[in-house]
């Protein structure tokens, strides 16, 4: 949105100034979470310490068990213990057997994310969602789009059938939900349409049941395949 804004300068000349009005992303009124099972406590320490020291936001560990808690809290991590649990095996592959993830533990953890963002939505927070081997080496608040935009996210490749028609995937690794009714709906459809891959599950419900379309792709965003390899800055 812009508008033209006349004001007077010392010469008694009109002057025109053209003003842009653009959405401020409020890390003030923001989350910085991920989720951690205990496989992953020794990561996600590094992770959390990384977003302090580039931030200086306190993120969210959402621990999945009692081990990963224990750890990250004695710490002096700031943990959520909303969801954990014993009844998910790190060794074993029997709730989401189609799952690409090695063991119920792990397919839990990544099932969270979506549950989780949508708590915090609905208290009215916006939402960064990062995986724990995501280590943060910079602030990225200011590479946040500068339009008043619902979701943010990495590009990605995976699912075939979004790279094929988008020519670009939504990486679930890193994603940004601004507080408002359309995130609220969207988080609330991938609970209920979790199978087993949170990528798989976004961008499916995404190309499936809404219309998108691009006005524009990032530069370099072909890159964003197997291929050249998913390192490649966009």
């Amino acid at each position: 949105m812009s508008y033209t804004a006349a004001k007077r300068v010392p010469s008694t000349q009109l002057q025109i100034q053209k003003i842009m009005l653009i959405p401020v992303f409020d890390s003030t009124n923001t989350i910085v979470f991920t989720v951690v099972n205990n496989p992953y406590v020794r990561l996600a320490a590094a992770w959390a310490t990384a977003v302090r020291e580039t931030s200086n936001l306190d993120p969210v560990l959402i621990c999945t068990d009692p081990a990963a808690y224990r750890s990250l809290s004695k710490s002096g991590y700031r943990c959520d213990d909303q969801y954990v649990s014993t009844e998910f095996s790190e060794h074993k592959k029997t709730v989401w057997r189609d799952s690409g993830f090695d063991s119920d533990s792990a397919t839990r953890a990544i099932s969270l994310k979506f549950p989780s963002a949508l708590r915090y939505l609905d208290q009215g927070k916006n939402v960064i969602f990062s995986d724990a081997d995501a280590i943060w080496l910079s602030d990225p608040f200011p590479e946040f789009p500068t339009t008043a935009f619902d979701l943010a996210f990495q590009p990605g490749s995976f699912p075939k059938g979004n790279k094929e028609v988008w020519g670009v995937a939504i990486c679930t690794g890193f994603f940004v939900l601004r507080a408002n009714d359309a995130t609220r709906k969207l988080c609330t459809e991938l609970v209920d349409a979790f199978a087993g891959d949170d990528q798989i599950c976004m961008n499916r419900h995404l190309l499936d049941h809404y219309d998108i379309a691009w006005n524009e792709k990032p530069e370099n965003w072909e890159h964003c395949n197997l291929e050249t390899g998913w390192a490649t800055p966009v």
